[in-house]
């Protein structure tokens, strides 16, 4: 059985494993119109509507803020901090195994 990754675990974690080069192209390339979501303590996303200027302000915050997880939205707003302003949605399958 696996036990939650302490804080000081998350945080390094997102300073020398986590690089924002990783991420997708269809993830990165729109990243102004996405809100995110987070969760910071292991009980489920508690933090929403965060929006990011690119890839090194999220790698900022990730580095910071050292969540448990990190959610995206598949809708893209020209406002995505309050959701307005639509603009398309990704059709995505989450399959478990």
């Amino acid at each position: 059985m696996f036990s939650k990754a302490t804080i000081k675990e998350r945080r390094q974690y997102y300073r020398e494993e986590w690089d924002p080069k990783d991420l997708p192209d269809f993830i990165s390339k729109d990243i102004k119109k996405r809100e995110f979501g987070f969760d910071h303590n292991g009980r489920g996303p508690n933090d929403r509507y965060k929006v990011f200027g690119g890839t090194e302000a999220l790698r900022k915050f990730l580095r910071y803020k050292a969540p448990f997880a990190a959610y995206i939205s598949v809708a893209f707003y020209n406002n995505p901090r309050r959701r307005e302003d639509w603009l398309k949605a990704e059709y995505i399958f989450d399959v478990d195994a």
